[in-house]
C-alpha cells in the first residue's frame, strides 16, 4: 500500500498513550473502543460527537497501532481521489477493481470527517459502495463525524449502529 496516505503529520505520534483521557473523562469509552480495533475484537467503529474531542486522534492512534495494515482519509479528500478515478477515461472494469480494493477485508481503511463533503448524489453513493462493501465483508472500518447525524445517509447510519459510540467531554484544542 506504499503512496497510500496515512495519517496526516500533526498526528504522526498519535498513540493511546498520547491520549490524554484525564483531560477528557468522557472519552474512556471511545478510548476502549479504539483499543478495542487494534486488538482485533471489533470491525466497526463510529466516533460521533462535536469537534475538539480527540476522535481524529483516537482513530491516528488506532492507524498507526495497525501497522502498515491501514489506510486513513480525510472524507472530502477521499471524494476528490476517487473523483479523478471517475474522471479519467477508464473502463467500468478498471472502476471497479478501484472500489473493489476499498470494500475488501484485508486493511483497516479510516474515514474521518464523514459529513464534512458535499453530499451530492455520486459522492453518496460512493461512499455507500465501499462502506456497505465494507460492512458485508466483515472489514475493519473506523468513520468519525461531528456533523449532525441526520446529515450522514441513513443506509451508512444503519450499518455502523452497532459500532456507534457517542463522544462528549471538552474541546481539548
Amino acid at each position: 500500500m506504499s503512496g497510500d496516505p496515512l495519517v496526516p503529520p500533526r498526528f504522526r505520534d498519535a498513540t493511546f498513550a498520547t491520549f490524554d483521557l484525564k483531560r477528557n473523562p468522557k472519552m474512556e469509552s471511545a478510548y476502549k473502543s479504539a483499543v478495542a480495533m487494534v486488538q482485533g475484537k471489533l470491525d466497526l467503529l463510529f466516533l460521533y460527537g462535536p469537534p475538539g474531542l480527540g476522535k481524529t486522534h483516537l482513530a491516528c492512534a488506532v492507524v498507526n497501532g495497525s501497522g502498515n495494515r491501514a489506510l486513513f482519509w480525510e472524507v472530502p479528500e477521499f471524494l476528490a481521489w476517487l473523483r479523478l478515478f471517475f474522471s479519467k477515461e477508464m473502463g467500468a472494469e478498471q472502476v471497479e477493481q478501484i472500489v473493489g480494493r476499498y470494500t475488501s477485508d484485508t486493511f483497516l481503511l479510516v474515514l474521518d470527517d464523514l459529513g464534512a463533503h458535499n453530499p451530492t448524489a455520486w459522492a453518496e453513493e460512493q461512499l455507500y459502495r465501499i462502506l456497505n462493501g465494507r460492512y458485508n465483508n466483515g472489514a475493519a472500518t473506523l468513520i468519525t463525524a461531528n456533523v449532525d447525524i441526520e446529515r450522514i445517509d441513513p443506509r451508512i447510519r444503519s450499518r455502523f449502529r452497532s459500532g456507534k459510540v457517542i463522544c462528549e467531554g471538552v474541546d481539548l484544542r
